[in-house]
């Protein structure tokens, strides 16, 4: 019998689904991304943009993924059918769209499920769609949008701040939060001020709240929140004054006080929802001091395992099946917790319909009896979302809330409690802060003050973003979204651009100063609501409601072709000679050094962009050297090698003859073959002498014309190296 090929993202995923589906099937995973936007044309962008369409082209991603292909087209050339079981998600719809093209399947197959439980698996098999023409167009979107900025705008960070610094769509924005935070510190004035308060001997401590007569504060439940930090303290209503304080404390110390009022009322506390990805690496980072990307680690794993749902997603809805578990798990141990009816959560505009919340995808056994078959970081985040998930179908919470509004003189004094009357949902889900008890007192009563006191305090700064605060502020602002929020923060730590200080991210000085650049030459692109809008549109070319070329040529013609060619004045200022650089720009024309006398001009199909930086290290400090455009008739090729260090001056320029980089007044000597092997293409590396500064030196080169670039130099202490190869 001929079996079926299921092919799916994430290795890990094998040996549970091969449990489930038996031998009928062969599985097997792409590992992710398989092509990507080929570093081809204008600016390396992979793509033709006009306002008559875009046509992409694309490459293999890596290696891997090339042996990754020619498996999966001999395999698929011996099965039955071909089933697409990428992630269910907009990504892993764009992947099985490319395995389709790579694979030249019509009309594929797509199953898409949101636990690996053999319910779940059998009914995808069962249920097969097509693949989304519309999340496909709008992964195209992203690609092209991403890879618009990032390589027309990267370049010039290079050439204004510093050689493989970068800016992004996403990216940039989510920086310039983290700067604006770290410039909101830096400009805050602190100001001292005066807390008062009074302890009464009757067991409670109330806060100066004006005089007789002012409204005072309203009552509102204490609790953590996600972020697991409790509601700051009370400390009144402040003063600034010193004196003023002092007279007020006097007032207190010198009246007699009189409880004047007391007010009492039951507020209910709803559950919080099952958890998004956002709100599960907020919990995570609070309560297990996980950052995100080891949340999203752990979290693949334990769905690999099948114990918890697609952990990837923007939705609190949980589907009827298992809100139906939920409910009779509570009418087993918990009747007095069962709510009449199911609880649903209002979605957020950007959900996708068909996911759920990160749930388990059973109840039981609980995560205490798999402990033994979890690791112990597995065991602590099923058990929150195992908890999380309950707590979010049980009844609510019922809080009492007190105040107790004395006076003294013409002050009045304000003591707030609260009591919690039935536990509802907290007894699985712990989310407010500890009772407060007060006394139980008569209004009219007369009370003890044992004493006063007025305390010196001082405003704090806003404080800086925790990973997690930062992932909950980009889904606030609507900046990225659950596949990008992890992978953001970790590009940020990566760069540089952030650095992680007592557990808070701090702009570093290189984050500062491409923060700056991009405030001066591209602010609409670090603008929130100009991310979200873009964001918004992707969003609707999923939906089907904006076509994705006509959209991607009038962001691009409307807005960002001018402002990149704006900033490029400024930075490249070769590109003022518009007549030469343009016509080698857009016709790619490069003189092959063995035609030079015939001034015969051909196509090139490997022409790079103004300041693409080389292997090949600055012959007088040993900094990158960068491609610099020059259409001077006297060069071999367009171009010559120029270093972009402070201070440094040097360049390096094809000869002909040899066809190697050569800096100026260096006189090559006899070429002789070495020891070693081009690390690219494994020919021999020749020995090369010239002379600099009065000294001869030697170096190493590829003996074939492709490996141009690679050139190393001896060091001081007798090796070979080279900056992107190392030592030899």
């Amino acid at each position: 019998m001929t079996k079926k090929l299921i092919i799916i993202e994430s290795p890990g995923k094998l040996k549970k689904l091969s449990s489930i589906l038996g031998s009928d099937y062969i599985i097997k995973a792409s590992f992710g991304h398989i092509r990507e936007l080929a570093k081809d044309g204008e600016d390396n962008l992979g793509f033709e943009l006009t306002n008559h369409g875009i046509t992409c082209r694309y490459e293999p991603i890596h290696t891997r993924a090339q042996q990754v292909i020619k498996e999966l087209k001999s395999i698929a050339k011996t099965c039955s059918e071909v089933i697409i079981a990428s992630d269910p998600d907009r990504e892993g719809e764009s992947i099985g769209w490319h395995l389709s093209q790579v694979l030249g399947l019509k009309n594929p197959k797509r199953i898409v499920y949101q636990e690996i439980t053999e319910r779940a698996i059998r009914y995808a098999i069962a249920n097969p769609r097509s693949l989304n023409s519309n999340l496909i167009e709008a992964g195209k979107a992203r690609s092209c949008l991403d890879k618009l900025v990032g390589f027309k705008g990267s370049p010039l960070l290079w050439k204004a701040i510093a050689p493989k610094t970068s800016m992004g769509r996403v990216q940039s924005c989510v920086l310039h939060i983290v700067c604006e935070r770290e410039k909101q510190i830096s400009a805050f004035t602190p100001l001292d001020y005066y807390s008062l308060h009074v302890d009464y001997q009757e067991g409670y401590r109330a806060y100066y709240a004006g005089n007789v007569g002012e409204k005072t504060a309203e009552l509102a439940i204490s609790e953590k929140g996600d972020v697991g930090e409790d509601d700051k303290e009370a400390d009144g209503k402040r003063i600034t004054s010193s004196s003023v304080a002092e007279q007020i404390k006097q007032i207190g110390l010198s009246n007699p006080h009189r409880l004047v009022d007391i007010t009492k009322k039951e507020v209910k506390k709803t559950p919080s929802p099952p958890f998004t990805t956002s709100s599960l690496q907020q919990v995570a980072s609070a309560y297990l001091k996980f950052d995100p990307e080891k949340t999203m680690q752990v979290a693949q794993k334990l769905y690999e395992a099948g114990k918890i749902t697609y952990m990837r997603t923007d939705s609190t809805a949980l589907s009827t099946d298992f809100i139906k578990s939920v409910r009779q798990y509570l009418a087993e141990h918990d009747p007095n917790l069962l709510p009449s009816d199911p609880v649903n959560y209002k979605q957020g505009k950007n959900a996708q319909e068909a996911h759920e919340a990160i749930r388990p995808t059973s109840l039981t056994p609980t995560p205490e009896q798999l402990k033994n078959q979890l690791s112990d970081d597995e065991y602590r985040l099923d058990f929150l979302i195992w908890k999380r998930s309950i707590a979010s179908q049980c009844k609510n919470a019922i809080v009492e809330q007190t105040k107790l509004l004395s006076v003294s003189g013409d002050v009045q004094w304000l003591g707030s409690g609260q009591r919690l009357i039935f536990a509802g949902y907290t007894k699985y889900w712990s989310n407010l802060s500890a009772e407060n008890l007060l006394p139980e007192l008569k209004v009219n009563q007369s009370l003890v003050p044992k004493s006063v006191e007025s305390v010196k305090k001082r405003t704090s700064p806003p404080s800086r973003y925790s990973e997690a605060k930062l992932v909950a502020e980009m889904e606030k602002k609507g900046v990225g979204r659950p596949s990008t929020y992890a992978s953001t923060v970790k590009l940020l730590k990566e760069r540089s651009y952030v650095s992680v200080e007592k557990k808070h991210l701090v702009a570093t000085e290189l984050g500062l100063k491409i923060d700056r650049f991009m405030i001066e030459q591209f602010p609409e692109l670090i603008d929130t609501s100009f991310t979200a809008k873009m964001e918004d549109s992707l969003d609707e070319i999923a939906n089907g409601g904006l076509q994705w070329e006509k959209y991607l040529w009038g962001w691009y013609d409307s807005y960002f072709r001018e402002a990149i060619a704006r900033a490029r004045t400024k930075f490249l200022p070769l590109e003022k000679s518009k007549t030469n650089m343009d016509s080698l720009q857009n016709n790619r024309l490069i003189m092959k050094p063995e035609d030079q006398t015939k001034k015969t001009v051909h196509i090139c199909q490997d022409f790079v962009n103004p300041d693409e930086v080389t292997d090949l290290p600055c012959p007088k400090c040993q900094s990158p050297l960068f491609k610099q455009p020059s259409s001077s008739k006297k060069l071999a090729v367009p171009y010559f090698l120029k270093c972009h260090a402070a201070n440094c001056d040097g360049v390096m320029f094809l000869n002909a003859k040899s066809n190697q980089w050569e800096a100026p007044g260096s006189k090559v000597s006899e070429i002789k073959k070495s020891d070693h092997a081009c690390p690219n293409c494994r020919q021999p590396l020749l020995i090369r002498e010239y002379e600099k500064d009065g000294q001869t030196k030697q170096m190493l080169v590829c003996s074939t014309k492709k490996c141009k670039d690679v050139a190393f130099f001896k060091t001081s202490q007798g090796s070979w190296w080279n900056k992107k190869f190392g030592n030899l």
